[in-house]
This record gives C-alpha cells, structure tokens and sequence, in this order.
C-alpha cells in the first residue's frame, strides 16, 4: 500500500550535484568540500534526501483513506430541537 501512495522514486536523487549548479558553487564558496557532510563537525548527510512523486492529492503522511459514516438526522439535533420539530409535524 506504501509503494501505490508515494508513487515512483525520483531518478536524480542518485547523481551528484553538477559543479556548475548555483547551490553547489556557493557551498563551495562558504567552505565546504566535495565528499564532505554539512555541519561543524562535518557530520552531516552525504547523500541527498531521496525524494518521491506524489500521484494523489491526499497530503503528507495519510496512509489510507478513513470511510467516514453519516451520523443518524435525529442523534444530531437536540432533543429539544426536536421536539419542536415533532410538535409542528402534528399541527400541520
């Protein structure tokens, strides 16, 4: 059921990012070095994010959809509500 929400796998989440790239030239820029994690340490990730298509309009993170069941006409008028109702049915 997970494979059918997500959809199909991104193909460009497995190449690296091109040298040419804005985001790659200012990382370089700033101080970071091809291979290395992001961070102080340098401990962050090496690979980018895997990413997925979306074929539905559900949203992030709904799993499946939830059948929703009306709720009975009488159980969601007050009781004094009707009443009435039932009192005006008798004069007309």
């Amino acid at each position: 059921m997970g494979d059918e929400l997500l959809g199909s796998k991104c193909t460009t989440c497995t190449t690296a990012i091109n040298s040419s790239n804005i985001g790659f030239q200012l990382l370089k820029k700033h101080g970071w070095k091809e291979g290395t994690g992001l961070g102080v340490s340098e401990q962050g990730r090496l690979e980018p994010v895997q990413a997925y298509f979306k074929n539905n309009k559900r949203g992030l993170g709904a799993d499946k959809v939830k059948k929703r069941t009306p709720k009975p006409l009488e159980s969601s008028i007050s009781k004094d509500q009707n009443e009435k109702v039932r009192f005006l049915d008798t004069l007309f």
